[in-house]
């Protein structure tokens, strides 16, 4: 016997993938818990710098093309 009472049945070993895959994998990431807010929190972080990067990049690479020079000094501001 198995804790619980249950007996132990290798047939029902791999069931789990084969029916209910999406069901199951949203109770495993539900059952994450306390540590779900902290995961989204650094993968949406990581969206957002890679979006910032590739944003940076794009209006250097405009920059370049219309002649100026993206490491060049900053104008002056006029008084």
């Amino acid at each position: 016997m198995q804790p619980g009472g249950h007996r132990f049945d290798p047939g029902q070993l791999h069931q789990k993938s084969a029916e209910g895959g999406l069901e199951y994998l949203i109770d495993r990431i539900l059952g994450l818990g306390g540590l779900l807010v902290p995961i989204v929190a650094l993968v949406v972080g990581g969206v957002i710098g890679v979006l910032k990067l590739v944003h940076q990049h794009q209006e250097r690479l405009a920059k370049i093309e219309r002649g100026i020079n993206p490491d060049g000094p900053w104008p002056q501001q006029r008084q």
